[in-house]
């Protein structure tokens, strides 16, 4: 939230679900990029494990595909206005 503090100065306040809602975005924004940018040898891989767990064959947890192999890094914006 946009604020302006005792001395004038406009800043911005954060609170202290900031992370939790960030952090749900992204995996949100990651989860929908997923078929679009992984290679196929991911896709194929998580959607073994997924036909796997659904008939009983396997009991751990769904393949989690390795995003690596698709972006070199990322980059998070702060905040406020982004001009493209």
């Amino acid at each position: 939230m946009q604020q302006i503090d005792k001395e004038g100065h406009v800043g911005v306040a954060l609170s202290k679900q900031f992370v939790k809602v960030a952090s749900k975005a992204l995996k949100i924004n990651v989860v929908e990029l997923g078929p679009w940018v992984l290679p196929y040898s991911e896709q194929l891989r998580y959607v073994i494990s997924f036909v796997k767990r659904i008939w009983g064959m396997q009991k751990e947890v769904l393949y989690t595909p390795n995003f690596k192999k698709a972006f070199e890094h990322f980059c998070l914006h702060a905040g406020g206005w982004a001009i493209i």
